[in-house]
């Protein structure tokens, strides 16, 4: 067994009350078994904290993530995407001392079973059968000459929404749309496809809260940034796609009634706010919004279908490239606020489920 006669290894963790997931967490300790083969040993260094994470509580039944790191009944681990380093376990796997970025628990170490990875990882463990790709995939950055760690805490807040951006705005721009309104601009979601679509060279209408207007402007995400009570100046352009990613479902309908038949697709995007289906329907089935009904867009299902579509290297190419457009200016607005420790994230827990911080702030915790 590797690593054996060591001292006992514990690891502190976070979790939350499945039943009231955004007002009850506790911090537990536990001991951690020694790893054995194709198994690692890794030591938290920091993850991000953000309304992705609220996602994946409240739909942590649903779309399976309360699965992969397993909690006593009645609780669960919410998963974050955070880095860690190598502290022991199989060299055969990765070698100690390797700093991987990924799916992870909100703790201060954990063990992981996988194989190696062109790039690092591929978990393995049961409790990941059949999850997409990117919550099975744990990636290199000590041999990744693209990491630049004054920018660490930034690639953390990306590493869930890069890809969703990347692989969203080659769906986008491929249909060649005159304009691409976007909601809930002021999160980092928004912000990033906003980015990635005007880079591509289409006009971007960004539509955020009359508070949040100006520092979405300052970000340069958007050629426009519109407060919701001025849809109606949306230019009726034909050709225009809109992109859902407030899950109100008043919002998408004036969006909707006002620009008509200018409206060529409506996507779908996000879950923090326990959307529906995305068939267009209402709620309580009543009918949808005219025009186009809009159609949930999943990141991980794109994710597998391209790359059976274009092969590993290409894909992988084409979210590097998005993540370096995003990095470097990502870092010149995103506010990063640093906790230290799981007790003092609890309370940032209860934070950011309850609305904060802004979009243009961002939590890293140092577990």
């Amino acid at each position: 067994m590797y690593g054996a006669g060591m001292a006992v290894i514990r690891a502190s963790v976070l979790e939350v009350d499945r039943e009231r997931p955004l007002s009850a967490a506790r911090v537990v300790s536990e001991e951690l078994p020694e790893p054995g083969p194709g198994q690692v040993r890794l030591d938290v260094e920091a993850f991000g904290l953000s309304s992705n994470n609220v996602s994946y509580a409240l739909l942590g039944d649903t779309l399976g993530h309360w699965r992969p790191f397993p909690a006593a009944a009645g609780w669960g681990r919410v998963p974050a995407w955070g880095l860690a380093r190598v502290t022991g376990g199989d060299p055969a796997l990765v070698p100690a001392g390797a700093r991987l970025v990924g799916y992870l628990p909100m703790a201060t170490r954990f063990l992981l079973t996988g194989a190696p990875a062109p790039a690092g990882i591929e978990v393995t463990a049961p409790e990941r059968d059949g999850m997409l790709p990117m919550y099975r995939r744990m990636r290199r950055i000590d041999t990744d000459p693209a990491w630049d760690e004054r920018h660490a805490g930034v690639e953390l807040q990306l590493l869930p929404l890069a890809p969703l951006a990347a692989l969203l705005s080659r769906d986008l721009l491929e249909q060649e749309p005159s304009q691409v309104v976007v909601s809930s601009a002021s999160s980092k979601t928004g912000l990033v496809l906003g980015r990635l679509l005007r880079a591509g060279n289409v006009r971007t209408v960004g539509l955020t809260g009359a508070a949040r207007t100006a520092e979405v402007t300052r970000t340069g995400a958007f050629d426009e940034v519109l407060a919701y009570d001025r849809t109606t100046s949306v230019r009726g352009t034909g050709g225009t796609v809109y992109v859902d990613i407030s899950g109100d479902p008043a919002i998408t309908r004036a969006v909707h009634e006002h620009l008509g038949p200018a409206l060529i697709r409506s996507v779908a995007v996000g879950g923090s706010h326990l959307p529906g289906t995305g068939t267009g329907a209402g709620p309580g089935g009543s009918a949808g919004p005219p025009g186009p009904a809009p159609v949930r867009f999943s990141v991980g299902r794109r994710e597998t279908e391209l790359l059976a579509e274009l092969g590993g290297a290409t894909l992988d190419r084409l979210l590097a490239e998005a993540r370096a457009t995003l990095v470097g200016w990502a870092a010149t607005w995103m506010s990063l606020r640093t906790t230290d420790g799981l007790d003092a994230a609890r309370a940032d827990w209860r934070r950011v489920a309850h609305g904060g911080p802004p979009g243009l702030g961002a939590v890293v915790v140092r577990p």
